[in-house]
């Protein structure tokens, strides 16, 4: 019956997701949650760099590179990416707090970090 069906406990961590099964940790934001511990790092721990020679294609819109269209590596996920893909600017912490050239994906995952920094201080 209906009544017992809303006593029954419910399975999973509050705020599970797919990506993330054990929900949020105790105290995160909400605008962290679903992020992967990569992504929460995103910015604070200098990135691998990609080499330019395993790259011949922007990893974001598999643009070519030519002698016209160059690589840049995004500071914050060191992807080999094309200018459009990897325009933006963004403070790192690796860098001492200085912008550094970042792809879109981080910059928005970036965003959502600082969001929650200054929500917690």
């Amino acid at each position: 019956d209906s009544e017992s069906l809303n006593n029954e406990a419910v399975l999973g961590a509050p705020g599970a997701t797919p990506s993330n099964p054990n929900g949020p940790r105790v105290g995160q934001s909400s605008v962290l949650a679903g992020l992967s511990e990569d992504q929460l790092l995103l910015g604070r721990v200098q990135p691998f760099w990609v080499p330019d020679s395993d790259a011949p294609n922007c990893m974001i819109c598999s643009s070519k590179f030519t002698m016209v269209k160059r690589r840049h590596h995004c500071r914050a996920c060191g992807k080999v990416l094309c200018a459009p893909c990897c325009s933006e600017k963004h403070a790192l912490h690796y860098l001492e707090g200085k912008e550094g050239r970042v792809c879109t994906p981080c910059r928005t995952i970036l965003s959502r970090l600082a969001t929650a920094e200054t929500a917690n201080t």
